[in-house]
């Protein structure tokens, strides 16, 4: 069974559940690939890979789109930062100069330019891109912004992070995750039981839908 992934969820989400599948199916030879969105619906319809896992609505010619969870956007406010004592976040007040982001190719990078795209203001000391949350995050800490990340991300910070993590204010913006895969797909048997134990390795929180899910 092949599975892409896209890069903004590999690290938070397979190592929930692949050992389990692993044990669970010792049989089925799991190949796992990073790929960014666009190479992933390509790679499914030329039948390189089974199943995708990526953020949805994409709404692809004769792609299944089956929803796993849903994550709320997190912010990561450092103790430099002016909205440091905030005990929440408005998104109306979060201005996208201010925000350290993923490089382009990256479909968490257009939901939150999405989310902020009216929330520009002149001025911003440093315009940062990188290609994962890790960096982002450490540079944030060390005085250079402020960034958005995904829940699941957000809990799997380092402890010394976790302070600087607050929620949006509602209407709560967030992504929808789903397995995607061809509808001539075969083994739609074995992605049905990966989705079903992704799902038992998820907290509650991203079991409910946020009040506002952000397209990719």
């Amino acid at each position: 069974l092949s599975l892409g992934v896209i890069p903004t969820v590999a690290p938070s989400l397979l190592p929930r559940f692949i050992p389990e599948f692993k044990s669970k199916f010792p049989d089925i030879t799991l190949k796992i690939e990073e790929l960014k969105t666009e190479d992933m619906i390509d790679a499914l319809r030329k039948d390189q890979i089974d199943v995708g896992i990526a953020a949805t609505p994409l709404d692809e010619k004769g792609i299944v789109e089956e929803p796993l969870y849903w994550e709320p956007f997190m912010a990561f406010v450092p103790d430099y930062h002016p909205m440091k004592n905030d005990e929440f976040l408005l998104a109306s007040e979060i201005n996208v100069n201010d925000l350290l982001l993923l490089n382009e190719g990256h479909c968490f990078r257009n939901s939150v330019l999405k989310l902020c795209q009216a929330n520009s203001q002149e001025g911003q000391g440093l315009q940062m891109e990188s290609g994962n949350f890790d960096t982002l995050v450490k540079l944030a800490h060390r005085g250079m912004g402020m960034t958005l990340l995904p829940y699941l991300t957000a809990i799997d910070l380092d402890e010394k992070y976790k302070p600087s993590v607050k929620p949006i204010a509602t209407p709560t913006p967030g992504r929808e995750i789903s397995l995607l895969y061809a509808r001539t797909q075969l083994k739609v048997e074995w992605i049905e039981a990966m989705g079903e134990l992704i799902k038992v390795h998820l907290p509650k929180k991203v079991l409910s839908k946020p009040d506002q899910i952000v397209s990719p």
